[in-house]
């Protein structure tokens, strides 16, 4: 994946992404799951793992959840408006200090996890198909 330096993590297999990567205000992680089978989907899906580390790289606090779905809402503008656009839903989650925040659009879903139990951080998300 182009454009990912510094990531700690990252990983392609087929439409689908991931990104572990360190900021200044600590980490973000960020996974997108092209819609299979579609033309553009695994482009649109590094569009928007590189757009979202883009905006979070430089930022100094932890954003605050409006910020992370601004971003995701400005890359949606900007990956419809190409020709040969295609369809991906994605995950950010931005960890800083003892917070975690996020926004998800799509099918996907975000759970935090211990040894014991596990907590579905996405439960109250409203589903929009995909970006």
């Amino acid at each position: 994946m182009e454009g990912l330096r510094g990531a700690l993590y990252t990983e392609g297999l087929g439409d689908d992404r991931a990104v572990l990567a360190r900021t200044p205000f600590g980490l973000v992680a960020i996974l997108s799951d092209g819609a299979n089978g579609m033309s553009g989907a695994a482009q649109a899906a590094e569009d928007l793992i590189s757009g979202v580390l883009q905006a979070m790289r430089d930022r100094r606090t932890l954003p605050d959840v409006s910020d992370v779905t601004s971003v995701l809402v400005e890359l949606d503008r900007k990956i419809v408006q190409r020709d040969s656009c295609g369809e991906a839903s994605v995950v950010v989650v931005v960890v800083g200090g003892t917070q975690l925040r996020g926004a998800s659009v799509g099918e996907g879903q975000a759970w935090l996890l211990d040894d014991a139990s596990g907590v579905e951080l996405t439960v109250n998300q409203r589903r929009r198909p995909l970006l």
